[in-house]
Order: structure tokens, then sequence, then C-alpha cells
């Protein structure tokens, strides 16, 4: 078995090979990062994203939905630049903007409501509860009404099982409930009494 030496000039050279053997000089890259990152971008942003890893040169951040994904993708390379900026070097090449949840991080500042704020919401949601809503589905059912009367009048079946109007008599079944596994036992006990 051979033994590898190597003599080493001063402390800072072996700190180096240490910290680059152990993970530690990345770790310690995104730890900067992060807390970088709430300056880098606006508020929101900062809010809705974190920064994952750093390799080969490629910071990945992990964004909540695909559109702070896209926001972000539009100035990074704004964002390139202040990180390269502040770490004095050509460090980041790219940056990937991944989507998924992730736990919030407790120390992004979140939008809230004030009492004023949700006093004014709440009403405006019942009114829209109650009125506008009631008038909307009553018309909904209004036209399904009547297309479903159009289409008997021009020669529509009625299906067997829900009763709706088909144009195809398949043994007189919609494809709905064709293709609807819950009704797949209901079709059964109405073939079998047939």
């Amino acid at each position: 078995m051979f033994t590898i030496t190597i003599i080493l000039n001063n402390k800072i050279d072996w700190i180096d090979i240490l910290a680059n053997q152990n993970g530690l000089r990345a770790a310690a890259q995104i730890a900067e990062i992060s807390g970088l990152w709430p300056r880098l971008v606006k508020p929101l942003f900062a809010a809705a994203s974190r920064v994952s890893s750093l390799r080969n040169h490629v910071l990945t951040v992990e964004v909540a939905s695909p559109v702070i994904g896209y926001e972000l993708s539009v100035v990074s390379s704004q964002i390139k630049e202040k990180i390269n900026y502040s770490f004095r070097a050509n460090y980041i090449r790219e940056i990937r903007f991944i989507s998924g949840s992730f736990p919030k991080n407790k120390h992004s500042p979140c939008l809230s409501l004030s009492r004023t704020e949700k006093k004014d919401v709440v009403p405006g949601i019942n009114h829209l509860l109650k009125g506008d809503l009631e008038g909307s589905f009553q018309r909904l059912v209004n036209a399904a009404r009547l297309r479903a009367k159009r289409d008997l009048q021009n020669g529509a079946v009625l299906c067997r099982l829900c009763g709706c109007p088909t144009s195809v008599s398949l043994n007189e079944i919609c494809s709905g409930c064709r293709f609807d596994g819950s009704l797949s036992s209901q079709t059964a006990e109405k073939e079998n009494s047939v």
C-alpha cells in the first residue's frame, strides 16, 4: 500500500484542500448566495423561492410555482451578474429554476392583509356568493334544459342510466355513463334487470 504525502507550504492550502474534499466550500457559497437572495430579487419572489444547490457553476433555485420561475428566468442574467459581482469572479454561469412545493422560509417576508383589508374582503365575498352566483347557476341550468329539450326534438334518445339525451343509440347509454367507472356497477344491475 502506497501513501501519498502532500507537503503544503502554508495552512491556507491545507484548509483549502480539506474544504474542497468535504464539500464545505460549496455549502459556504450556497449559504452566502442564500443570504444575498432576498436583496437580489423582489420580496415577493424571495418569499416564493430559495437557493437549492450549486454544482459546476450552475445555481439551482426552487420556486413555488412555474409563474415565479418564469418571472425570475426573465431577469436571470441580471441576477447572475449581481452574484458574480459580489463574488468578484465569473462564478455562476447558469441559473436553473425548478418549480415545486417547498417549506416556507420563516425568514422571508410574506404578504398579509391588515384588519381593515380583511373586513373589506368578507362582505365582497358574501355579495358574490349570494347574488351573482345564484343567477349564473340558474342561467346555466336553464341553458342545459333548453339544450336537452332541443336534442330530444331532433331525435336524441335518453340515456337509460342518467336520463341525459344522447345522439348515439349504443344500448341507449351515453358516453359519460359508459366511461365512468363509478357507474359500471349500476350499468350491470340495470342491464340484468332488462
